[in-house]
Order: structure tokens, then sequence, then C-alpha cells
């Protein structure tokens, strides 16, 4: 804990303050690894607000001083040193299909643009590492001797490369996947769960008494999402039915392309359930379809989808339309940075699985 004494009674300001608690670090004043006291005791101590305490710490933080770790507290960085990680951070983004370069940076690839300026805004030495290291295990051997840590989109793990990575002996962090996958890695992964209810009870306030669950079948990650809709409606509305709407992947398709296909196997539909789509991608294409056959969303048939592309930049339709639920990439992104700086302060520590929830719901014409 912090030292009570303080040399002043003049009101500090942030800087001061910040350089205050980062001279007692350097001083060794207070263990590598300990927890700071909480913004509230620093302010009582030293005669500021409980805003300017927090400034100070972070800017601590954002000078890798110290961490944060939700739910325990702050702490002071350990087995490294505080002023500059310089940790070499082996960095693999989801590669996209080339034919939909400007779907792929907005839709998925700002993301990972964002990420790694992150990554070296924070002071790591990134090296990109490619599908030449994802399948030549000589490489991949040769670049993770190379990092004290990587961070993988979970589409570089195949059945050639896991037994190396499992054997990798410094921190390794998974983006982006959808279930917690059984390797001993940390993970940080969306949570739709509540994102799902809130989307669910709004078709039921509307009168909805059959949804279809719209997705790719051979799709990993669209049949975790689908699994998690079909529990999620089961235990809150046991009331609305519901069934599959698939359609098989088409290559180099982000999705819009199976959504027309299934656009135009609703209207052959006589009745007209609701639509749920786990993919904004396949809406584009079902809301398509049906909209050039004169159909009114909200109106005529009534879809709900997943992502909020549309938020991030992808408007097919001139503007946001989708009722969605909001993938949550800005908290991943933080959570994803404050996991690799507690792991790297603290290797030995246990395995972190972290769910992200996707809990915003935006209600907007197809609904």
């Amino acid at each position: 804990m912090l030292n009570s004494k303080t040399t002043s009674r003049k009101i500090l300001r942030v800087p001061e303050l910040a350089n205050l608690l980062r001279e007692m670090i350097e001083k060794e004043q207070i263990p590598n690894g300990a927890p700071i006291d909480s913004t509230r005791k620093l302010a009582d101590r030293y005669g500021v607000s409980p805003v300017t305490a927090n400034r100070a710490i972070n800017e601590l933080v954002d000078q890798k001083v110290l961490y944060r770790v939700p739910g325990k507290g702050t702490f002071i960085y350990r087995n490294r040193s505080w002023r500059n990680t310089g940790a070499r951070i082996g960095f693999y983004p989801y590669q996209g299909y080339k034919q939909h370069t400007k779907d792929f940076y907005l839709g998925i690839g700002f993301f990972y643009q964002t990420l790694g300026n992150m990554l070296k805004k924070s002071g790591y030495n990134v090296s990109m590492i490619s599908n030449i290291e994802k399948d030549d295990l000589d490489i991949l051997q040769q670049t993770i001797e190379s990092t004290d840590a990587l961070m993988l989109n979970k589409d570089f793990l195949n059945s050639r490369n896991i037994s190396l990575l499992c054997s990798y002996s410094r921190p390794l962090i998974l983006v982006d996947g959808y279930t917690v996958l059984e390797f001993p890695f940390h993970q940080v992964i969306p949570d739709p769960f509540n994102g799902y209810r809130k989307a669910v009870d709004h078709l039921a306030s509307l009168g909805v008494k059959k949804i279809l669950i719209a997705g790719v079948t051979n799709t990993e990650t669209h049949r975790a999402r689908r699994a998690s809709l079909r529990h999620v409606i089961q235990v809150f509305h046991p009331e609305i039915s519901f069934e599959d709407f698939t359609q098989d992947h088409i290559y180099a398709d982000f999705g819009q392309e199976c959504g027309r296909i299934l656009g135009r196997k609703y209207l052959h539909m006589p009745d007209r359930p609701a639509i749920f789509s786990v993919c904004d991608y396949i809406s584009f294409g079902v809301l398509e379809v049906l909209t050039e056959a004169g159909l009114t969303p909200g109106r005529d048939f009534k879809l709900v989808s997943y992502d909020n592309l549309e938020g991030n930049g992808i408007c097919p339709f001139g503007e946001p339309v989708l009722t969605t639920v909001q993938y949550p990439y800005r908290q991943i992104e933080e959570e994803l940075m404050n996991l690799l700086a507690e792991v790297l302060a603290s290797p030995e520590d246990r395995i972190r699985i972290i769910k992200v929830p996707a809990d915003e719901l935006i209600i907007r014409s197809t609904t």
C-alpha cells in the first residue's frame, strides 16, 4: 500500500500527483506487483479530488507504470521495467478474402488495424505474423522464439501448429473467438447473451410468435451464435417457436449472397415469421431481396441482426436500417490491451478467459 505520509499540503495537479506516485514506485517504497490504494483513498490522502486522483492513475497506466485488473484493483508492474515494456508481440490478424477488400476492412479489418495501432502506441514491438507461419512449423518456431507474447486470431490455429503453440512458454492470447476453446491460451470473446435476450424481448413485445434463425450452415461461429439464440428463446420465451434458416457457405462470400438465397426462400413462405440473422451480411442480402419484392421492413416482415456493421460504415441502403445487437469491438480491444499488460507483468498467473458483454440492442426500421 502507498505510504500515508505526504511531504506537502499543496494542492497537487494531475502531473504532480502522477510524478509523486512514480517517484515512490522508483524508490521501491511500494513492492513490485503490489496493489495501490483506491482512487478515493489517494484523493483523501493527498487532498485532491477523486477525478484528479483517477487521472493521475490513468497517466501511469498509459505509461505502463501501473496496470488495472477489473474487479481487483490497480497494480504495479513486476518482472519487467515499468518504463516501457518493450515486449515483442507476435500479432496475427484475420486475413479475410481479397475479393472483398472494402467490406473486409470496414467490417473486420478496421478492428484489427485499430488493435495493431494500439499495441504500437503502447510501446510494444509488433511483428506481424502471416499465413506462412501458420502452415510452416519451422518458420513458426523461429517466430515464436523471438517473441514475448502472441496475440492470434483463432483462425490461425490448425491441426499442424496446435501442438507447437500449446508448448509456447510465454503468454498467448486468442482474439475474436466465439466459444471458449479447450486450449491453454488466454481468450477474449464476446458474450451476446444479454443482447440476444433484449432482441427476443423486443420481438415478443411486437407480437412475434415464430423466429427463423438465419445463418451460414457450415461456419463454426454461426453455429455457436445460433445455438446461443436458441437457448435464449427456450429459456425466456418458450411461447415463441423457432427453426434454423440456413444456407451453406459460398466461397469468398461474407454472407450477402447467402442472404439473397434465404430471402428468395422466404418469399415463398405462406406465413411471414420474424427473422433473426446472426450476421449483418446475411441480413443485407435478405433485406435486398425482400425490399425489391415490394415488402416493407417492420410492417410486412421483421428482421433483427447481429454485428451493427452499419455503425462501422457499411451502409448498402444509404443509411442504417437494421435493428441489431452491437458487436463490442471497442470493449474487446480494451480488454485485450489490459489483459496483455497483465499477463506480461505476471506471466505465471492462471489462464484468463474474458467474456465481453454484447448487450446493446439498436432498434431501427426493420422492426
